[in-house]
């Protein structure tokens, strides 16, 4: 069975909403990708980076950065 990781969001509002995992053969989204074995651990790691943070009204806008690599 493949899956395809669809993340439609990137403030913590809308990641509890717009962020799931679907489960078919055949699937095709823009804001998404399959997850295969050279990308499970990123794929999860992704997920739950958006999935986990409850919204509050202190950080419902708030949008998920990737970490610099510079330092």
């Amino acid at each position: 069975m493949r899956f395809y990781f669809i993340s439609d969001s990137n403030n913590v509002w809308q990641g509890q909403q717009l962020v799931y995992l679907q489960s078919c053969k055949c699937y095709s989204h823009s804001g998404g990708l399959y997850v295969q074995d050279w990308n499970f651990r990123e794929s999860v790691g992704l997920f739950n980076a958006r999935i986990l943070p409850k919204h509050t009204w202190i950080n419902d806008q708030d949008r998920f950065l990737k970490p610099n690599k510079d330092n």
